[in-house]
């Protein structure tokens, strides 16, 4: 079998590995296929660059109560394809419950499951098909998508449409908090290279719009769920935020579900990798308490950070951190492409970032973790937070696709989780090496942390991690 560089066609196909929370203990370091509780394995139809999100179990009936399992819902962009299954022991080829398709559209790029309120049986799902007509991107909303009675359900409710070739709407779909007030989620979606149509109702004014700046779109509950057409431009769903400067990659990752400025009101996060003045990368912060009108980032933002540094990447993954149970909440920001791609990940804390504001002075990490290797393995290239060890505090999950195991272990992976409980020894620079836990790839293009989301799927209020690996297929 091929062994080095170039021979990542030889594992074409993906599989999803589980490791419960009960098994993320301080000091473990696991296999992540080898020593998980789980593992789906795909074969060669549904490609291998897998996305996850997940819903935890919940129980049905008041007489007699059933436990229903988790459901896991995995995104197959080279197939077109999602499919879902549910929270099982197994070690065997993945079986769907459900699947939902649309043909030649990179369809499951990113997905965002929204678990309903009155039912927790029921949810609506959200997919990211940025490859649609020529990559002008859409995005895809199934509602009530578990209730779907069939195995193959692929007829959306609403779609929304790029509209310029090479936009790539869908290349990041986000559930946010209830922005609105209306008791319902909001959607937020991007499209990093995105370009103003050559008919677009909303005056850009003195601040034109730069090809490949990028653009983000907030859809807003109200006008989703009142929307009488099955079609839509995003645009016509909510407000748009875009990029300041050519090829800043706008919308590259974002989240909008966490309180940063303190108002008690989740905000928005919005990673730009590759803007570039006199640093490379910023994050932009936009108050969901005070949303702003559609515009420029730079004229939204509340505030955002910089990258300390050149060629860094930074803002290429973000994830908020609960690390006390109150507003503001703190800040990781990835930046992959540190010099010579080793990778670092910055931590910001929330009463850092308003001080900054306050005194016009520059917020400095509270940490700054970063890795012993001496490769480019892209360390901080995925985030995610959650709570592993049941203490109500944040834990960060770090992931380093490019990892390199050995002579010819390209691109094994690996992935780390630092427990929030012990922040207070959180300062200057942390090695990978002084994690709580490690999760190791093992083969070549296993890539272990290219994709990854720590969610409880079986309700014992540990979230566990679900980690989506390439493979062989022998």
């Amino acid at each position: 079998m091929c062994r080095g560089p170039g021979c990542e066609a030889e594992y074409p196909a993906g599989r999803l590995a589980l490791l419960r929370g009960e098994e993320l203990v301080p000091g473990a370091e696991l296999g992540a296929v080898s020593d998980a509780s789980a593992v789906w394995q795909g074969v060669i139809d549904g490609g291998a660059d897998w996305v996850v999100d997940a819903l935890p179990a919940y129980t049905e009936g008041d007489v007699d109560p059933i436990v229903q399992p988790g459901r896991i819902v995995i995104g197959q962009p080279e197939a077109d394809a999602v499919v879902m299954v549910a929270d099982s022991d197994t070690f065997d080829e993945l079986t769907p419950l459900l699947r939902w398709s649309q043909a030649d559209t990179q369809f499951g790029t990113d997905i965002a499951v929204a678990p309903r309120q009155d039912d927790p049986s029921r949810f609506d799902l959200v997919v990211g098909a940025p490859g649609w007509s020529l990559g002008r991107g859409a995005v895809y909303l199934f509602l009530d998508a578990g209730e779907q009675a069939t195995t193959d359900t692929s007829f959306p409710n609403i779609t929304i449409e790029g509209s310029t070739v090479e936009d790539r709407l869908g290349s990041v779909v986000r559930l946010c908090s209830d922005l609105t007030g209306d008791g319902f989620p909001e959607i937020l979606v991007t499209a990093p290279w995105f370009l103003e149509p050559d008919s677009w109702p909303i005056d850009v004014g003195n601040d034109p719009i730069d090809p490949l700046a990028g653009a983000v779109f907030l859809l807003e509950s109200e006008a989703v769920r009142s929307h009488d057409a099955d079609t839509a431009l995003p645009w016509e769903l909510g407000r748009v935020w875009w990029g300041d400067q050519m090829g800043a990659n706008a919308g590259h990752d974002a989240r909008c579900d966490a309180d940063l400025t303190g108002d008690g009101v989740s905000d928005l996060i919005i990673g730009a990798p590759f803007h570039a003045d006199d640093e490379r990368g910023r994050v932009y912060i936009l108050s969901g308490g005070e949303l702003p009108d559609s515009g420029p980032l730079k004229r939204a933002a509340w505030h955002f950070l910089k990258s300390p540094t050149l060629d860094a990447w930074f803002g290429m993954a973000v994830a908020p951190i609960d690390a006390d149970g109150e507003p503001p909440m703190d800040l990781a920001v990835g930046a992959p492409g540190w010099p010579d791609g080793r990778g670092r990940v910055l931590v910001y804390a929330g009463a850092d970032i308003q001080a900054e504001i306050r005194q016009g002075t520059s917020a400095k990490p509270l940490v700054t973790f970063v890795t012993d290797s001496f490769n480019p393995v892209h360390f901080g290239r995925e985030l995610d937070v959650g709570d592993v060890d049941g203490d109500l505090r944040d834990d960060l999950m770090i992931g380093a696709p490019d990892w390199l195991e050995g002579r010819n272990g390209y691109d094994t992976g690996r992935a780390w989780i630092w427990f929030g409980n012990g922040r207070d020894r959180w300062s200057g620079n942390l090695s990978d090496t002084d994690a709580d836990v490690t999760l190791l790839g093992a083969d070549p293009f296993d890539r272990v942390g290219g994709s990854l989301k720590l969610r409880d799927v079986d309700a014992d209020g540990l979230d566990d991690a679900l980690l989506p690996t390439r493979t062989a297929i022998e």
